[in-house]
């Protein structure tokens, strides 16, 4: 539904204060002022507020679960983590040189060593990055705090 189906009973200060809201605020938020909107006496008719409601309804849904992907270790979409590369919409198929890399940072850091001491090992023990670099500490970092992840998806 676009914006200006929406407001069609909207003045024209009010209008151009929407679509400038629009670039400040999230989904969500946009729906809880369109509803707190909506319900003042004399603004856009019922059937709007169904729609908003309904909106709102499927991205709390959406959220939710996405939500419980994340607590079950799954994937919920976007970049893969390394280790992994994107074969469908919602499936990961492990790369065996990343992976390689991912068991040596964690095993590494079951051995005690510092984040910093990780990069280093990793980078002079010639691991590399998707792009073919070295690594980086916040790159490794990002390996580490998806153990959890790796661990529930075949890589340990």
């Amino acid at each position: 539904m676009r914006l200006d189906n929406l407001t069609l009973d909207l003045d024209t200060d009010t209008y151009k204060l929407v679509q400038d809201a629009l670039k400040e605020i999230t989904p969500s938020e946009l729906v809880s002022f369109a509803l707190e909107y909506a319900l003042r006496p004399g603004h856009l008719d019922g059937l709007v507020i169904k729609h908003l409601e309904e909106i709102k309804k499927r991205s709390n849904a959406a959220r939710a679960v996405k939500q419980a992907k994340k607590q079950q270790h799954r994937y919920v979409g976007g970049n893969p983590p390394f280790g992994f590369i994107h074969i469908s919409r919602n499936h990961l198929e492990i790369e065996p040189s990343q992976a390689q890399t991912v068991r040596r940072a964690l095993q590494l850091q079951d051995e005690g060593h510092a984040l910093k001491e990780i990069t280093e090992l990793l980078n002079a023990e010639g691991h590399v990055t998707r792009q073919g670099k070295s690594f980086y500490p916040a790159t490794v970092r990002r390996i580490l705090l998806n153990r959890e992840f790796y661990s529930a998806n075949g890589i340990e």
